[in-house]
């Protein structure tokens, strides 16, 4: 299994379900980590640190990529033709 790593932090799922839907729709692996936590008790997001959007280690620059360019579906067609 790849090792995996955190690329964002969020401080709501709200933010967080939307970049985890659009490397879904990319193709990429990744969960968000302490998203069930935070969501029952949103007072520990400063302790624990956010919601981490975590992707394998080797996809990383492509997720990061990806999540940077304006919101254009032909953009993302495009990126994920690999």
């Amino acid at each position: 299994m790849p090792a995996f790593i955190a690329i964002r932090t969020y401080g709501d799922y709200i933010s967080a379900h939307l970049d985890k839907q659009l490397l879904d729709a990319a193709g990429i692996i990744n969960y968000l980590k302490d998203e069930h936590i935070l969501t029952i008790d949103p007072f520990l997001i400063p302790a624990i640190g956010g919601i981490r959007l975590m992707v394998p280690e080797d996809l990383a620059e492509k997720a990061c990529e990806i999540m940077d360019q304006p919101y254009d579906s032909d953009a993302l067609d495009a990126a994920t033709k690999d």
